[in-house]
């Protein structure tokens, strides 16, 4: 999960144009919920094909959650952040009817982020820090857990006020509260996701984030697994090219350096936006290029090259 910034693109205008579906929706569903005790409404809106093609466009056809590409899989589920029909721990609650077709409140999600079934997670013990794995329910479904008080029932609540304990990537940065254990650079794994401590304890946010999403679940854990270890394979090489190239002449290190440099830019784009899970590669890869870097630095400079490698990060 990384931070997207949605005023990237514009609002799909089947939500926002004032004849378009969304707004002619949620005059039906107001006068629908007008009524005490009133049946689920049956949204359709959100569902339209400017509103996928948006949210394809904005999470370069990745999950918002887990950041699994679903395009070449089985097609995506446009996601309410806050369910739009009904609250799993409160009964009596309706859902957040009037956000069914609100920009805003629309997600990506692949099936297993979304769709709440048991699964098997990897889980690490507070003692000793071992790797277990357990089958357990997960997948977001109408779970909304909340820290706050009182939890928003109608368009005039604050929704702020609920403290929303579930990490909406364009919302909140997950960066600044989650984070990844890898294990070891040479071989890493798993590559799990774990909370950042805040006074002592894991942040609540991404605590719950990383149960409700299933964030570990075992075949997100091994896919992570896999790219880091094709990347530490790769970072390794690109190590040895760095340390020949200090015993280099002139001559040699010129012609070499370019296709030096090269390789690193690639490695850094794997932690940028449109690669799948690139909030946890881009940490990876950050930790192993910090040193080489700077010899990369000290090289170009040997050669009056200027100008550091690019640490992409759209």
């Amino acid at each position: 999960m990384r931070f997207v910034d949605r005023t990237r693109i514009a609002p799909p205008a089947s939500l926002t144009h004032p004849d378009g579906a969304g707004l002619r929706e949620l005059e039906r569903a107001r006068d629908h919920y007008a009524t005490p005790n009133a049946a689920a409404f049956s949204f359709k809106a959100y569902k339209s094909s400017d509103v996928i093609d948006a949210l394809a466009t904005l999470f370069h056809r990745k999950c918002a959650y887990c950041e699994s590409s679903y395009a070449a899989i089985h097609p995506v589920d446009v996601e309410h952040y806050r369910p739009k029909g009904a609250v799993f721990d409160d009964k009596d609650h309706p859902g957040y009817w009037w956000l069914a077709a609100e920009w805003t409140n629309l997600l990506p999600s692949c099936i297993d982020c979304n769709r709440r079934r048991y699964q098997d997670l990897y889980r690490i013990e507070a003692e000793g820090g071992d790797v277990t794995n357990l089958r357990h329910l997960a997948g977001k479904q109408d779970m909304f857990p909340i820290a706050g008080k009182r939890r928003a029932g109608c368009v005039a609540d604050a929704l702020p006020d609920e403290d929303a304990l579930l990490i909406d990537p364009c919302q909140r940065d997950p960066a600044d509260h989650l984070t990844w254990a890898t294990g070891d650079p040479a071989v890493p794994g798993p590559a799990l996701a774990v909370p950042k401590q805040v006074e002592g304890g894991d942040d609540r946010y991404a605590h719950a984030s990383i149960d409700v999403y299933g964030l570990n679940r075992s075949g997100l854990v091994d896919a992570r697994t896999d790219i880091l270890r094709r990347l530490a394979c790769d970072l390794e090489g690109l190590e040895r090219m760095v340390r020949c190239a200090t015993y280099m002449p002139p001559e040699a290190l010129a012609a070499e350096l370019p296709g030096i440099v090269a390789t690193a830019e690639r490695l850094a784009q794997y932690g940028t936006g449109p690669h799948p899970y690139s909030a946890c590669t881009g940490q990876f890869i950050k930790s192993r290029l910090k040193h080489l870097l700077v010899s990369l630095e000290t090289l170009k400079q040997q050669c009056g090259r200027a100008g550091p490698v690019e640490e992409n990060d759209q």
